[in-house]
């Protein structure tokens, strides 16, 4: 009888050790559990307002470019703002800016994430027209014999006309000389032009862009955005697709296509043609990111907390 009475004590220890160890595996697992979900919740928030931060990148306006400094001018990005996340800007300096992103978990969960991404103001500001006629330039113009300046956008552009065929700084810099056809009038130069940019152009890697630091001569097919500090040729073999800037001169030879524009802070001349098309100018210049901000630097995400 005492053999049975040690054997029942002895299983019901064991059962006891047995439940014992069962309800603490269940609680490290519950425990290990609930420390994965909320990582993941964690890792989900963060990239949430991350990515909150970089559409802000992509609404950028010209409130931004005239706002003043200081927290108290802080600008919200309304269309980076989803269910979790918002976005913010700040100016710091003339050159410098904070974006500012936010993200809180839905009640009654109170996680939170912040992420602070510091960046320099887009090479081309939103109230500058990259391609506001398909020839620009400060000094004269000569169109020669058999030379094209088209005002008129292909029918797969929406833009159908140009308001100019040429842009120069006064109508006496414009000649036009018997045997050349240009489809549209001439203008004065705009208050703001792509041409004022020419140097933090020429110091970028955006891609998509060709920065030359003296003068060239395009013999090949091009496609994309020059910007030459000089003078730039464009041979007899050149077909060039984007938008041609120079601090020169610009001289679109004989047989020579540019469909896009030209540009330049020197004079032109054309004995090619130059057929005006926005579209492929901005989309190079979309595919180059010249709109839009850029990160100060290769440590540009700042901590926050």
């Amino acid at each position: 009888m005492s053999r049975r009475g040690a054997a029942l004590a002895l299983t019901l220890v064991l059962l006891v050790v047995l439940e014992c160890v069962v309800i603490g595996t269940m609680h490290l697992a519950l425990q290990e559990h609930r420390i994965g979900a909320n990582r993941v919740a964690s890792i989900a928030l963060r990239l949430e307002v991350e990515n909150a931060v970089r559409r802000a990148l992509g609404y950028w306006s010209a409130s931004i470019d005239s706002m003043a400094t200081g927290p108290e001018h802080r600008i919200p990005i309304a269309a980076a703002t989803t269910g979790l996340a918002s976005a913010s800007v700040e100016r710091l300096n003339a050159g410098l800016y904070i974006v500012r992103g936010e993200a809180r978990e839905a009640p009654p969960r109170v996680g939170r994430a912040v992420a602070q991404l510091l960046v320099m103001p887009p090479l081309i500001g939103a109230d500058v027209d990259p391609t506001p006629a398909p020839l620009v330039a400060e000094g004269m113009v000569t169109v020669r014999a058999g030379g094209v300046v088209s005002a008129q956008a292909p029918s797969t552009c929406a833009d159908s006309v140009a308001a100019h065929a040429v842009l120069a700084a006064a109508p006496g810099d414009l000649v036009i000389e018997a045997g050349a056809e240009m489809t549209g009038s001439g203008g004065p130069l705009p208050e703001s032009s792509i041409l004022q940019h020419i140097e933090p152009l020429l110091e970028s890697t955006a891609f998509g862009l060709v920065a030359v630091a003296t003068d060239t001569l395009i013999d090949a097919p091009f496609t994309g955005i020059l910007v030459v500090a000089g003078n730039v040729t464009l041979g007899v073999n050149a077909d060039v697709e984007g938008l041609v800037l120079a601090s020169g001169t610009i001289d679109v030879q004989e047989n020579v296509r540019v469909e896009g524009a030209v540009m330049a802070r020197g004079g032109a001349v054309v004995a090619g043609s130059v057929a005006w098309n926005p579209c492929v100018v901005r989309q190079a210049v979309a595919l180059a990111g010249l709109t839009r901000p850029r990160p100060a630097g290769p440590r540009a995400w700042l901590p926050a907390f």
